[in-house]
């Protein structure tokens, strides 16, 4: 007897290419089989059974970008992980750069495994001072290469990289490129990625004469440009083309990430780059306690706006699924419903109508389609979904409630 079964659901599996009605069979915390008629009759086939006919079931949502850390009132972007995440769909998900090395405390690693529901990870910011004091870069004695390397591998568990932010809200008056030498440096020194928060072309007193070509040419495979869209970003030329160096470091391996956030995310630049065939490796929210009342409010939400901007579904739940899951390492784990793996489970609602979307410009598109979250399975444990949605200007706030066994 399984412990449960989610029965009749469109199951959307990008990283096996399955998009089909299927049952999925949970034991002890995993994957124990998916496929047609796998029986699903209470207290015979399994302990308990959810019916998911008509809705979309996918592997849990990953959030490659969300400010989260539960530090209390420590950090200004903070907010209780399993609220901002786990309760709108998001399984699994990436805190980048709210800490800096020394504010972490060594209690943190127990935390994530023992409290925290979501399945927490950590690029750890360059700068000390994290995001708690900006601009974090302005004055480079917080920055402390072999402080930020030794914790990089004491706990390399959860913490997957390196973050620098390239922008005046981060620099001060240090030069971009000097900030991105030393995050480099530690990068290199802990083996690990870097993810860089990328210029803004607007912000000509902080840029020192630097361009995005600058940076790029810094970036190695498996590093990760984040805010790609952001109005401002540099990814195209005066004449709205790509640059050729963007496709260049994309094919040299160089991670692409949305990370909408209250500032970076523009229907305009992405519509344009998505025309020309550059797309995101990633799509991420940006979410914070700020941002989850507008105009982020979750990641279902943010794939809806990819969805209006044209993705197929298919692709737009590969990013965040199977996609992110392979960047991060975890994709023998997570972001897939195949046998033995991790039963992280995100089902929605795919509802049809007209739909208004905003990006961070305060921009507004139409979109025909909208995925809204109505449950989420980690490791086999049910907890119900709402989504803190702006579509047609409803705000439905999220709950959290497990569904005991």
């Amino acid at each position: 007897m399984h412990d449960l079964v989610v029965k009749d659901g469109i199951v959307v599996d990008p990283a096996q290419e399955i998009h089909a009605k299927m049952d999925i069979a949970i034991s002890n915390g995993r994957i124990m089989a998916a496929g047609e008629d796998l029986g699903a009759e209470l207290n015979v086939d399994a302990r308990q059974v959810i019916d998911a006919s008509g809705r979309i079931v996918t592997p849990g949502f990953i959030d490659m970008h969300v400010h989260v850390l539960p530090f209390g009132n420590q950090l200004p972007y903070n907010g209780n992980p399993d609220q901002l995440c786990l309760a709108s769909g998001t399984t699994t998900a990436v805190d980048c750069g709210s800490a800096g090395s020394p504010m972490l405390p060594p209690t943190l690693v127990d935390y994530l495994r023992e409290t925290c529901k979501t399945r927490l990870f950590l690029f750890l910011n360059i700068s000390s001072r994290g995001i708690l004091e900006e601009p974090e870069l302005s004055d480079l004695h917080f920055v402390d290469i072999e402080e930020t390397v030794d914790i990089c591998k004491n706990m390399s568990e959860i913490i997957l990289g390196v973050k620098v932010r390239l922008t005046r809200g981060a620099l001060g008056g240090t030069a971009p490129l000097e900030a991105l030498s030393l995050a480099m440096e530690a990068a290199k020194k802990a083996n690990k990625p870097l993810m860089v928060h990328g210029i803004r072309t607007d912000q000509k007193d902080v840029l020192k004469g630097v361009t995005l070509v600058d940076i790029l040419s810094e970036l190695r495979s498996g590093d990760i440009l984040t805010h790609i869209y952001a109005e401002n970003s540099g990814i195209l030329d005066e004449k709205d083309k790509v640059l050729p160096e963007v496709y260049e470091a994309v094919e040299r391996g160089v991670r692409l990430d949305v990370a909408h956030g209250r500032g970076n995310f523009s229907f305009e630049v992405a519509s344009k780059a998505m025309k020309q065939g550059l797309m995101p490796d990633t799509i991420s929210t940006d979410l914070h306690k700020a941002s989850i009342m507008g105009p982020v409010y979750d990641l279902p939400t943010t794939v809806s706006k990819f969805l209006a901007l044209g993705m197929p579904l298919d692709k737009a739940i590969e990013k965040v699924t199977a996609s992110p899951a392979r960047i991060i390492g975890m994709e023998n784990n997570i972001g897939t419903i195949r046998e033995g793996t991790k039963a992280d489970l995100t089902i929605l609602d795919l509802e049809r109508g007209s739909f208004e979307f905003t990006d961070a410009e305060g921009k507004f598109k139409i979109g025909k389609e909208r995925l809204v979250p109505v449950m989420t399975i980690k490791e086999g444990d049910v907890f119900l979904a709402r989504s803190w949605s702006q579509a047609n200007w409803v705000c439905r706030p999220p709950f959290l409630e497990v569904s005991k066994r």
